[in-house]
């Protein structure tokens, strides 16, 4: 996500900018302490979400938010402040989300999962993967299929390894559970390795897997994942929700340990 924060005290951006570094590593995060620098930024980039401070130095975060409201109706504002008595006023302009200093991790997760708008493009150009439950795979609102089941299980055994590099003969030992090697089965990974490989290229996404002679592995920057989410705490899921359900080998896995 790209956002951008506005506050009259250098140390209170630099200090968001960190929490935000932290929740969306991939994401692009700017701030500055000057109103004029802020409204340059808006007009000239693409912003998902804007934090502003009340008090600043010639006006004030609501006067600022009614502006945006006109130039920007979709954006997501989210007011954070130091003084709680200006929420009403806040509310009354139907921000995003309100968020009192000093701000923790949890507050400020919490305001990401509670976006008043999506994140423009993020649902129509990512491949989202769903780990929580069982495993599916969509791009934009629609599924991802595979002819083959065990397809669909070695991209989420990808995904479990968050981009570390996955040799054959692991696969081989996870796909068909330490079942001896064959040149069947062999022969059978070398096809769903093929067809998931064609299956990314076919819907614009050919760039997320990578393929070396040691093994493969997934660009984890180019998906959106829940379960990367849930770790990163951006939207924390509760612990009753199960992990890929359908794969025996993600059993041994606890999601929720980070």
């Amino acid at each position: 996500m790209n956002t951008i924060t506005v506050d009259d005290e250098r140390f209170a951006v630099n200090s968001l900018l960190r929490m935000m570094k932290k929740a969306d590593p991939n994401g692009n995060h700017v701030g500055t302490v000057y109103v004029e620098d802020f409204f340059e930024y808006i007009k000239n980039h693409e912003v998902d979400i804007a934090f502003i401070d009340v008090d600043l130095y010639d006006t004030d975060g609501i006067a600022i938010t009614k502006k945006l409201s006109k130039m920007k109706p979709d954006l997501n504002v989210i007011i954070y402040t130091g003084h709680s008595e200006y929420k009403a006023a806040a509310l009354d302009l139907f921000v995003s989300g309100y968020l009192v200093k000093p701000v923790s991790e949890s507050d400020l997760a919490n305001a990401l999962a509670h976006l008043r708008y999506p994140i423009k493009g993020k649902t129509e150009s990512m491949l989202r993967v769903q780990c929580f439950g069982s495993f599916a795979v969509f791009k934009g609102d629609v599924p991802v299929v595979f002819s083959k089941s065990k397809t669909l299980e070695l991209l989420a055994y990808l995904v479990f390894k968050r981009g570390a590099m996955v040799t054959m003969s692991e696969l081989m030992s996870v796909l068909w559970e330490d079942k001896p090697v064959t040149a069947s089965n062999s022969s059978y990974l070398r096809q769903i390795i093929s067809e998931l490989r064609q299956k990314m290229k076919n819907i614009g996404a050919d760039d997320i897997i990578i393929k070396k002679r040691n093994g493969i592995c997934i660009d984890v920057s180019k998906i959106e994942c829940d379960w990367y989410e849930h770790v990163d705490g951006i939207r924390p899921v509760k612990r009753s929700i199960g992990f890929m359900e359908q794969y025996q080998w993600a059993e041994r896995a606890d999601p929720f340990l980070h």
